[in-house]
């Protein structure tokens, strides 16, 4: 989450189009598994 948000703080409020989170998990017979994923959408000027 922390890569995630430095990457965004880079970033211009007005370039960002959208934002999306993921999470999911699984469990095996003695751990828990947890997965976290963002998907971001930025305008590029050329």
């Amino acid at each position: 989450m922390d890569a995630v948000n430095d990457y965004l703080s880079e970033l211009e409020e007005k370039n960002i189009v959208s934002i999306q989170y993921a999470t999911s998990h699984f469990s095996t017979l003695n751990e828990q598994i947890f997965s976290f994923s963002a998907c971001i959408v930025v305008r590029i000027k050329e």
